[in-house]
């Protein structure tokens, strides 16, 4: 069995002076994978049994925190492609030519960018929890109550929607238990499973300060300023079908309109697919292109 690393405090400046931080997992020398963790996550979504995983497949997972997350350094921002630009200093910084992405949750449209950003350096993306456009109609079917007026209010209203996610995160238990509470059942036993783990995630989400999530939920929430129907890498879209955070209908739409998908839907899965089915995940981003079939 291969021997993972775990190196979770890496810190890259960037050109505009931001501190990047990032974490790596896995293999050393593997194939490099760009890991964009959800909201609330951070670097440290990546568990131990996750980074064995990668590891053994020869993977080299790069999982850095978005701005206002752990480690980097917060810029408010409009637009999604901004993360583009820095995951292409990530890169760059890191030596890294080529690579495949892996986004969760709403860490998806910011795999989705660089997709549509980096076409030079993206291979090939996975998606577990699609995010969409939400000005589609028809894609918040299944979305909880709760995230419903939590988007409306992003849309309406940011200061006051700044204000309450800021009561909501406070801290690592804090986050857990706002996210338990809105969670499927499935999700909430697998949150149970390993509270821990999720709790150091959650804390380093809010290490400095709740602006990171705050604005990754006001980008959600609005047009997303590119045409996701314009990437051209292959995409596997992964979605349970209890999923109420981003429920199936955004993975539908997604792969309607992205041309070359393939869409694996988890039936009594909820959220938090991700983590009972990682080894599939990074098998199938594995496979050889000339055998993948496309939607």
């Amino acid at each position: 069995m291969t021997q993972p690393i775990t190196n979770t405090a890496h810190i890259i400046t960037l050109a505009d002076g931001r501190e990047l931080g990032y974490a790596e997992y896995g293999s050393p020398t593997g194939t490099p994978v760009l890991f964009c963790h959800g909201a609330p996550g951070s670097r440290l979504s990546i568990f131990a049994d996750m980074s064995q995983a990668a590891a053994d497949r020869n993977l080299r997972l790069i999982s850095p925190d978005r701005p206002g997350y752990g480690l980097s350094t917060f810029k408010s921002s409009d637009s999604l492609l901004d993360w583009a630009s820095d995951a292409r200093e990530l890169l760059a910084k890191l030596e890294i030519d080529r690579c495949k992405v892996i986004g969760f949750s709403m860490g998806s449209m910011f795999a989705f960018a660089c997709a549509y950003a980096l076409p030079q350096h993206i291979e090939r993306v996975a998606i577990v929890g699609a995010a969409a456009p939400m000005e589609v109609e028809g894609v918040l079917d299944g979305l909880s109550t709760t995230s419903c007026e939590l988007f409306a209010l992003a849309r309406a209203d940011v200061a006051t929607f700044s204000d309450v996610i800021n009561s909501m995160a406070s801290d690592g238990s804090a986050v857990f238990a706002a996210m338990t509470a809105t969670m499927s059942e499935p999700d909430k036993l697998i949150l149970a499973a390993t509270p821990q783990a999720f709790t150091n995630d959650f804390n380093a989400t809010v290490a400095s300060g709740s602006q990171g999530v705050t604005n990754d939920l006001v980008l959600a929430a609005n047009p997303w300023g590119f045409l996701p129907a314009e990437i051209k890498c292959h995409v596997d879209l992964w979605v349970g079908s209890e999923d109420s955070n981003t429920p199936p209908a955004m993975t539908h739409y997604m792969a309607s309109i992205l041309p070359n998908n393939r869409v694996f839907e988890l039936q009594g899965e909820g959220h938090c697919c991700l983590y009972t089915h990682w080894e599939a995940v990074l098998d199938a981003l594995l496979e050889p292109r000339d055998i993948v079939e496309t939607a």
